[in-house]
């Protein structure tokens, strides 16, 4: 029967002492509860503090061994596993071996310096603030992880969360990859697949992969190894944490910031600004300046229409000119008249030529000395008697279907001719016609005319 040995064991008063007696009391002695607990309490442990424990090897006769606080737990992690692990702050830099963590595992803060074998798994891990620099070998796999900062070498999930830190995969599959906010500062998949990603609100300085789906991002380099049909572009874009490039349909290529498209490249090379916006025919793409985006304007450029020979002719007609033209010049080039009649110029719209309510007037002057003129309202009228007449009629837009004219040049050797004039079409002009006052036939020369935008 063992002896209770306490504060409350009692003595006979003046017994004899034996040494049998003696052997016998410790032989049977129970250590109780109130031997430790009755004891001044520590209120901290540090890691060279000492216990005793009784090692499984030693036979019953021998005496408990003293291990450190350190030894103890660096053994305990090393050889022994886990099932509901939940610490707040977990540091063994030495400790290696296998750690398997199940259901229910947390580990709020904590690094794991070197975990160089073993498989670390869970189905509802959570990795709330720690780092795991060396994972050489294993796999890490979760349904469910969440990995808000840390490094994970070999990473296989079916659904991975990264939060915010820096997260580094350089192999593995990960079939859904979701970051919420945060900057992924690297993410590399070297020999490893990336079937979904999506980040919502975040940035990756630097992403290799050669398959995925980014709906919003920012990154400031993005780089991706694909070719062929269906492979992501290699794209640099750079901006806020709303920017991002992405391809709206399989046939464009579009740009974003802070959630507005500034701009696309459609099937045909089209170049779109501010959206499908790809201007009109002629059109020029215009700098606004350093704060404002580009677009599309009309810009003045001169088209030379194809020169045609007056000889035998009544009337010279130039059709088929576009609208948006603010100024026509009409080009004569040692045109004769023949007879007397005199040059018009008529303007039309898509009713026909205009005839009437034109306002004009032509001076002839002889550098021998003396002048005539003329005036006419059925159209921009050049003085001219028969002789050989070189010059230019600049027709110019001033507002809606409002049109003026000048006119210089000469009307034969010595004789020089000047003139103005306006007329109001009906609608916006689409041709011009050169003829004769008097219904003569040109019998010489050729007239084109220039117009510009």
């Amino acid at each position: 029967m063992a002896i209770k040995f306490n504060r409350s064991q009692t003595f006979a008063t003046n017994g004899t002492v034996t040494a049998a007696g003696l052997h016998n009391l410790i032989d049977g002695t129970d250590i109780y509860q109130a031997l430790i607990t009755d004891q001044t309490a520590m209120t901290s442990v540090g890691s060279l503090d000492k216990l005793l424990i009784a090692d499984s090897d030693l036979t019953a006769a021998d005496a408990p061994r003293s291990v450190t606080v350190n030894e103890l737990f660096e053994d305990a992690l090393t050889l022994s596993t886990y099932t509901n692990v939940n610490a707040t702050n977990l540091k063994y830099t030495s400790a290696t071996g296998n750690y398997t963590l199940s259901t229910g595992a947390t580990i709020t803060n904590g690094t794991i310096a070197n975990l160089t074998a073993g498989t670390t798994t869970s189905t509802a891990a959570t990795i709330t603030t720690g780092t795991i620099p060396t994972l050489t070998a294993g796999t890490t796999t979760s349904t469910a992880a969440n990995i808000t900062n840390g490094t994970v070498q070999t990473l296989t999930a079916s659904t991975a969360n990264i939060s915010q830190g820096s997260a580094i995969l350089t192999q593995g599959t990960i079939a859904t990859l979701n970051s919420t906010t945060g900057t992924i500062a690297t993410l590399n998949s070297t020999t490893g697949t990336i079937s979904g990603l999506n980040s919502t609100n975040g940035t990756i300085a630097t992403l290799n992969s050669t398959t995925g789906t980014i709906p919003t991002l920012v990154a400031t380099t993005l780089i991706t190894t694909g070719t062929g049909t269906g492979a992501a572009p290699a794209i640099a874009p750079t901006g806020d944490t709303n920017t991002g490039i992405f391809f709206p349909a399989a046939d464009t290529l579009a740009a974003t910031t802070n959630g507005t498209e500034r701009l696309r490249i459609a099937s045909d090379g089209q170049l779109g600004i501010g959206g499908a916006n790809y201007g009109t025919s002629g059109q020029a793409l215009v700098s606004n300046g350093a704060s404002a985006a580009p677009s599309w304007q009309s810009v003045s450029a001169i088209t030379r229409a194809t020169a045609v020979n007056s000889s035998g002719q009544t009337a010279i007609d130039f059709t088929s000119i576009p609208s948006g033209v603010k100024r026509i010049t009409v080009i004569l080039n040692e045109v004769d008249t023949a007879a007397s009649g005199e040059i018009l110029v008529q303007l039309g719209d898509s009713g026909g030529i205009e005839s009437t309510s034109y306002v004009s007037t032509s001076l002839r002057v002889v550098a021998a000395g003396g002048s005539d003129g003329t005036s006419s309202t059925s159209g921009f009228v050049w003085k001219s008697t028969a002789g050989i007449n070189s010059g230019m009629f600049s027709i110019a837009n001033v507002s809606g279907n409002i049109w003026i004219q000048t006119h210089t040049g000469k009307a034969a050797t010595n004789v020089s001719v000047f003139g103005g004039g306006s007329k109001t079409l009906s609608d916006v002009l689409t041709q011009v016609r050169i003829t004769l006052t008097a219904s003569d036939t040109f019998s010489s020369g050729s007239i084109n005319i220039l117009y510009e935008s």
